[in-house]
């Protein structure tokens, strides 16, 4: 049986080996299978987080979960830091909704207009799921709770 520590650490290495995969082999465009294959290991990151530090049972990374999530927090007293996890895990999820959507593909000459590549982009949110995992278990010594 697994512990929640284990199940977390687990997931942040799930995840860190797609953002690393990404950063090393970026694939040709971000379409539906390949944000499913970024996603998962995000959602598992911020569900383990939320079940193992608040004891919160997240059900997904919509904008209702996101809202139920931010209610549960300010009715419980969560600390800074874990809300801080919870909103960037929010803001990658929609990132990269806009990444994988129709209009991506039609607006690829805006990223060149702004000097961005679209390796840079990917390179950019591989940093940034790197980031996000190894705060879900660094955040463990800091204050959870106000």
């Amino acid at each position: 049986m697994h512990t929640p520590a284990d199940k977390l650490h687990q997931a942040c290495h799930q995840l860190k080996a797609v953002a690393e995969d990404i950063a090393e082999n970026p694939p040709p465009r971000i379409d539906f299978r390949e944000r499913l294959r970024i996603e998962r290991p995000l959602f598992m990151v911020i569900k383990e987080a939320c079940h193992q530090y608040l004891g919160y049972e997240l059900h997904g990374l919509s904008e209702v979960h996101r809202t139920e999530l931010n209610h549960w927090m300010e009715n419980n007293g969560c600390g800074k830091p874990f809300q801080n996890l919870a909103r960037k895990a929010f803001e990658l999820r929609v990132f990269l909704l806009a990444l994988s959507s129709e209009s991506a593909y039609v607006q690829g000459d805006a990223l060149s207009r702004a000097s961005l590549t679209k390796k840079t982009v990917l390179r950019d949110l591989s940093r940034a799921l790197i980031s996000l995992a190894e705060k879900a278990i660094r955040i463990k010594g800091e204050q959870i709770k106000d």
